[in-house]
């Protein structure tokens, strides 16, 4: 994430969860985030009606503040492989997160 500690955010096993884009959700070290997510063909999304819980993280701080000012600016998303990748609308890369792959030996 652009202007992050992303070692922390690693650390922190962050998250991004769009999988139910009504309630969309993240995670990026202590809070809870629940947002809407709009996407189209065209690669342009709005994440709107954010809200999150309200601990207080010292170790998180830092991170969940980028976050926050982050998620209004978001504009367009492009996908590559297993990662999602966020940008503005100046097509400034945002954020960036990767899927974690799974296999399954049957």
């Amino acid at each position: 994430m652009i202007n992050a500690d992303n070692d922390q955010l690693i650390k922190d096993k962050s998250f991004l969860d769009l999988t139910d884009l009504a309630r969309a959700r993240a995670g990026v070290g202590c809070n809870q985030f629940s947002f809407k997510v709009t996407a189209d063909h065209t690669y342009h999304i709005a994440l709107e009606n954010v809200a999150a819980t309200e601990m207080y993280c010292q170790h998180a701080a830092t991170n969940e503040s980028v976050f926050t000012k982050v998620l209004p600016l978001i504009n367009k998303y492009q996908v590559v492989g297993n990662t999602l990748k966020l940008f503005d609308k100046d097509n400034v890369l945002l954020l960036a997160a990767t899927a974690a792959l799974q296999c399954n030996n049957r």
